[in-house]
């Protein structure tokens, strides 16, 4: 098929102009922040993964962060050296911490982390594969699936995690969700150590997130 220069900016001056409007339009809803993540598969080239965060919200690499954040889960801290490992393991997409935006950037605290992991299915999906497990450290744990869509399940966990002898244990909620796209299986996990974080009104806010994700060859017309 022969290449026409004045097709070819056509379409991209529309798809400009397209969001340009849906920046716009997320931006007076509060919803004007947008992030984009390379996605490596086995072939091919990157795909590119997307998601928008209301206002007053931020989301931080979480190894650059770990260490120093004020407020940071124990689990966060602790857990540096393999957060590092884990940033370089095939179909890590991003490990983030997330922290609120109304106090100075030295003075907020990591209120949960959200983990974003691509993996290229070898056949149907098989939700019981990718439930959480007890670590070595957990002392209780109960967990509910609920599927949301077609492809869509979510993941409600609470435990309590174990900090030594001596010292209260620590109560840990995770909210995974299973997104069956198609170029493969997206989870997307939000996890709190922090009480003020475990209410409903939270879980909306990450379920509102997750429904602002896309994935694709190329940038989606919102980005």
């Amino acid at each position: 098929m022969p290449f026409h220069p004045l097709q070819h900016l056509e379409r991209h001056t529309v798809q400009g102009a397209a969001r340009e409007a849906a920046q716009s339009s997320y931006a007076q809803s509060g919803w004007g922040t947008h992030l984009s993540y390379p996605v490596t598969r086995r072939e091919g080239k990157p795909l590119v993964f997307e998601l928008r965060l209301p206002d007053g919200i931020e989301l931080i690499d979480v190894v650059k962060l770990a260490a120093a954040a004020e407020g940071a889960p124990a689990f966060v801290g602790q857990g540096l050296t393999a957060l590092q490992t884990a940033q370089q393991l095939p179909g890590v997409v991003a490990v983030t911490a997330m922290r609120p935006t109304n106090v100075p950037a030295e003075e907020r605290p990591v209120v949960a982390t959200m983990t974003v992991v691509f993996t290229e299915l070898q056949g149907p999906l098989n939700v019981e594969d990718f439930l959480p497990q007890d670590g070595p450290n957990t002392t209780h744990s109960k967990q509910d699936i609920t599927q949301l869509s077609d492809r869509v399940w979510g993941i409600h966990r609470i435990a309590t995690e174990s900090q030594g002898e001596g010292q209260e244990p620590l109560p840990l909620l995770l909210m995974e969700y299973l997104w069956q796209s198609d170029y493969g299986l997206v989870a997307i996990a939000f996890c709190t150590t922090r009480m003020d974080m475990m209410g409903n009104a939270v879980r909306q806010l990450w379920d509102n997130i997750r429904q602002t994700m896309y994935i694709g060859e190329e940038p989606s017309v919102t980005s």
